[in-house]
């Protein structure tokens, strides 16, 4: 584990914060020793992808920071801005790969400001292991400015109260992540919601608000089509089918927002695009997910909080972890039990 502090990052850039890079070469040449009911057994480990959020990702990886440059999208380089903010379909004509990466690297053009420093690790290349974030892309992202634009369109039809109250005596399965709507964050087209509640809201917004929407109002069929989205980008496993129907939705969904807001999409709206191929390419998007990472994160930034001393900070909180960890194995504690019935003679834990 690693963990080091913003200002050293700014200060020393990649190649001298990930300078323990070849210990990931060693994992996947040599492996680790371990016994297994008495027997040595060799593991060895590959580096598939690097998980975590669009500024992060484009920071450790070399690419550009500042979103409303062109050529910001770490998957493909579109000749403009303009360009990219308003095309609903991926362009294979346009996707980064190892020999246009190489040429824009070496020119330090089209939104590449340094060689990949993780290139250095076998069988990884940062056009090859490609990584993105539904949980930021989506959740935190397109259904915060996209489902405040709808309830904007829609409130005509219904107030916030009225929402707010369907949502506070709706029978909800548990007393978790149950969102709050505010007027004012509609007014202002943006819905800050933790990822849990955005994702509850958008699921739920049709049994909450269902039977006020007028008839064939294209406003709702834009949430119908993003709350389909959602669903296919947290599958726990997809299907061809599914997959292959992906690519359209989307496509339809981001030209439907066209002709309703006329106003060009996010940088998140256009990774959007790309999900059907990584999808295809590399399974279910839902393993690319960040969400239980940023639990991991809140719990750092908490103890963080409390310690009194600020000397060697990211020391003693990879410290803390570590001691955390060896506590679990000693202690032989696995996975909770979140969940147990039992259905004729037979019991089921999960």
């Amino acid at each position: 584990m690693q963990l080091h502090k913003y200002l050293d990052h700014k200060v020393l850039g990649n190649k001298k914060i990930f300078i323990h890079v070849n210990q990931i070469n060693e994992l996947n040449t040599k492996g680790i020793s371990i016994n297994v009911e008495g027997e040595t057994k060799q593991v060895y480990f590959i580096l598939s992808r690097i998980a975590g959020d669009n500024l992060g990702l484009n920071t450790i990886l070399g690419f550009t920071k500042s979103f409303n440059s062109s050529y910001c999208c770490r998957i493909c380089y579109y000749i403009s801005k303009d360009e990219m903010h308003n095309t609903t379909i991926e362009n294979n004509n346009l996707l980064r790969n190892v020999e246009n990466y190489k040429k824009h690297s070496i020119e330090k053009s089209h939104g590449i400001i340094e060689n990949c420093i993780f290139n250095n690790i076998i069988n990884f290349h940062v056009t090859k292991n490609i990584s993105i974030d539904p949980m930021h892309d989506l959740l935190e992202g397109v259904c915060r400015y996209d489902i405040a634009k709808i309830l904007y369109e829609l409130i005509k039809a219904f107030s916030v109260e009225i929402l707010n109250e369907r949502i506070k005596y709706f029978c909800h399965s548990s007393s978790k992540n149950i969102p709050n709507i505010k007027y004012e964050s509609i007014i202002n087209k943006m819905i800050i919601l933790s990822a849990s509640e955005m994702h509850y809201f958008v699921l739920n917004l049709g049994l909450f608000i269902g039977d006020l929407v007028p008839t064939n109002s294209s406003v709702w069929k834009l949430y119908v089509m993003l709350q389909k989205i959602v669903n296919i980008s947290m599958l726990e496993s997809v299907t061809k089918d599914i997959v292959d129907s992906f690519a359209m939705l989307i496509s339809q969904y981001l030209k439907l927002y066209l002709k309703i807001f006329k106003c060009s999409f996010k940088v998140k709206h256009h990774y959007l695009t790309h999900y059907e191929r990584i999808m295809r390419e590399f399974g279910p998007l839902k393993h690319f997910s960040t969400i239980r990472f940023e639990a991991k994160h809140k719990k750092i930034k908490e103890y963080s909080k409390v310690m009194n001393f600020r000397k060697c900070l990211a020391y003693f909180l990879s410290l803390k972890h570590q001691m955390q960890l060896c506590h679990r194995f000693i202690c032989n504690e696995g996975f909770s039990i979140r969940l147990s019935y039992t259905v004729k003679n037979c019991a089921f834990i999960c």
